[in-house]
């Protein structure tokens, strides 16, 4: 069965722990979605294309909603020709520019246009999302594919919990494995395989 938000995960894990209540565990599995991603950086998106503009040094980033960013994953510069062939465009190295997270702001060592272009840049951010903001803003693949993991964490932090009715610290060792082998799994599909997001739908065993 495909689990494509973190309620699907719920009726098992209320197995697991039944004195503790269904919000504390919800709020578990956000957090637990939240530091996977940033374990990993195995979530990301390219935004919508940008338009280049003639001898300018900087561009302020539009970030999706309800997510906080990790980091700039690539930049990609197009000519008026890769444009309309509909080409990603030459890829600029990290040393080319610099991203202010703060201010979302994206600064190049050099201009990247002579001419203005429109829709001449993709950039490519690795999100997080928000604290304490639902899954639903989570791709349903990317749910689906990474729910085992998410679920071990949130065990893991539950069970981990002292002076709590469901401290189980062998049980929180054994989730913490588990954690630990999806992290690898998504770090080796990310950053060996290759980084295009074609997830593949698949039922894991979410039990």
């Amino acid at each position: 069965m495909a689990i494509t938000s973190y309620a699907g995960l719920l009726p098992s894990m209320m197995v697991r722990l039944p004195d503790c209540s269904a919000d504390r565990i919800t709020q578990a599995l956000w957090s637990a979605g939240r530091e996977f991603c940033t374990d990993t950086e195995a979530y990301f998106q390219r935004l919508t294309a940008i338009n280049g503009t003639a001898n300018t040094l900087e561009y302020t980033l539009t970030i999706p909603t309800s997510f906080d960013v990790i980091r700039v994953k690539s930049v990609h510069i197009r000519t008026a020709e890769d444009v309309t062939a509909g080409r990603e465009g030459r890829e600029l190295g990290s040393e080319q520019y610099t991203f202010d997270i703060a201010d979302n702001i994206l600064t190049f060592a050099s201009a990247p246009f002579a001419e203005n272009i429109t829709s001449g840049m993709y950039v490519k951010l690795v999100l997080t999302p928000e604290e304490n903001v639902a899954d639903t803003s989570l791709d349903y693949d990317f749910v689906n594919r990474y729910a085992s993991a998410i679920k071990a964490k949130a065990l893991f932090d539950l069970f981990s919990q002292r002076h709590s009715l469901w401290y189980a610290p062998d049980e929180a060792g054994r989730w913490l494995m588990e954690y630990q082998k999806g992290v690898a799994l998504a770090r080796r599909e990310w950053h060996v395989k290759g980084t295009t997001r074609e997830l593949r739908m698949s039922g894991g065993n979410w039990l």
